[in-house]
């Protein structure tokens, strides 16, 4: 068990995770679920989050004045790829707009649905406890599976990783 890679699993997710509002789980279709690859899986998540981003942001996702702000934050992470139980998704979800949150249920079910992987039963909880989250998502990583977490299909808005710039005139420490 490599429990410093656990530890700074969960530094990295509490990171993003403050500005985290809904975990999401997802399940992966029973048909697919013996012989699904990990590849399969990456392929539908990235469709997922590259689409609930811009149905939640629209155009504004992809503007190059407006983007940095307007992404919505997903950390997905994958379990039982590398155990016997049945494979799942659990997504940490942030930077909603307000005025999407009450048919993102709906939006969510909708695009799931047109993966290939994707099976009807999910859960869409409002965040309650960021700690107990990111603990529970970086469960497996350490002991059963390094990779549970996708930072490949994550997506972060850049405002929240990117230094800011130096004003003109401001001298840089470093």
């Amino acid at each position: 068990m490599d429990k410093k890679l656990q530890n700074s699993t969960e530094q990295m997710i509490g990171r993003f995770g403050s500005f985290a509002t809904h975990m999401l789980t997802l399940t992966i279709n029973d048909k697919t679920n013996w012989n699904i690859s990990e590849i399969a899986v990456k392929k539908a998540l990235k469709y997922f989050v590259v689409t609930l981003n811009f149905k939640m942001w629209k155009h504004a996702s992809r503007k190059p004045d407006t983007k940095a702000k307007c992404q919505i934050i997903a950390i997905p992470v994958c379990e039982g790829m590398k155990s016997q139980k049945r494979v799942h998704v659990h997504i940490l979800l942030g930077n909603i707009p307000e005025h999407e949150i009450p048919k993102l249920d709906a939006t969510i079910s909708e695009i799931w649905a047109k993966t290939s992987i994707g099976l009807e039963r999910m859960c869409l909880d409002r965040l309650h406890d960021l700690d107990g989250a990111v603990f529970y998502l970086a469960k497996e990583v350490g002991y059963i599976n390094n990779d549970a977490v996708d930072w490949e299909v994550a997506s972060i808005p850049s405002v929240l990783y990117t230094p800011p710039k130096p004003q003109l005139g401001q001298r840089v420490v470093g």
